[in-house]
């Protein structure tokens, strides 16, 4: 299988189509800011690939802006009003209402990156849906915790820091080369071993995943709302899966 375009957190991917369709889904997760909710970037440098010049939807707005008017607004007018990409300008956009954000560079040493997380446990406090945006996804055997390339993985101990609060948490993943529908059971098999006592939901789009994990009861209705209104407005956008709690 050939690799896909991804959307890892570095600044050139901002308003690009798969940002789109993330804050796109944060949105309606959260019921536009019903939930609180807090955004760790896991935000690297940028390394001046071209793969974030997706941006063709921005011309075609009969097709993307019904989706939701509001993000694909946010994204239009950060790409060709600001003509500079950047998180920030995210932040201030209003796009992701009553958020919070953690936005510091993330690099590959493991004492600056357990101060970091430390640091985002701080600034995210109180968030009901915390969003990990990690540059390739959760953590693979092949590149362990303060290795060379580990800024672009979020690692089980870490996800289990936060998991200590009774929140529930959403995970960017890019997708390996292999079948996808066979790894999406595999991850979300993992995330019900690892965080224990959660519900997952996957969303895949046509590039990348998302892995959701609920550990709240009462939380699972308004989710389980929230993902029904998500299927029909993104018209088929993303295909929904949930994996129960194991």
């Amino acid at each position: 299988m050939a690799l896909s375009v991804t959307n890892t957190v570095k600044n050139q991917y901002v308003g690009d189509i798969n940002d789109f369709r993330k804050y796109g889904l944060i949105r309606m997760l959260t019921g536009e800011g019903e939930l609180r909710s807090g955004v760790c970037w896991m935000l690297t440098p940028d390394d001046g690939r071209t793969d974030g010049r997706f941006l063709d939807y921005l011309k075609q707005p009969d097709q993307w802006r019904n989706l939701d008017k509001k993000a694909f607004e946010a994204m239009r007018r950060i790409v060709h009003d600001h003509k500079r990409r950047d998180v920030s300008l995210v932040e201030d956009s209003g796009v992701l209402p009553n958020a919070k954000f953690f936005s510091p560079l993330l690099d590959d040493n493991r004492e600056s990156r357990a101060s970091y997380i430390a640091g985002a446990k701080a600034a995210l406090r109180g968030a009901q849906l915390l969003f990990f945006d990690p540059d390739n996804g959760l953590e693979v055997k092949s590149v362990p915790l303060g290795r060379k390339r580990s800024r672009k993985y979020l690692y089980w101990s870490e996800l289990a820091q936060f998991s200590e609060a009774d929140c529930s948490i959403l995970i960017y993943q890019h997708f390996p080369r292999e079948d996808r529908a066979s790894y999406i059971r595999r991850r979300a098999a993992e995330i019900v071993e690892a965080l224990s006592d959660v519900f997952v939901y996957s969303f895949r789009t046509a590039y990348v995943g998302f892995f959701l994990a609920v550990r709240a009861p009462s939380m699972q209705r308004f989710f389980r709302a929230r993902v029904k209104t998500l299927e029909h407005r993104w018209n088929g956008q993303f295909q929904v899966q949930y994996h129960g709690n194991g």
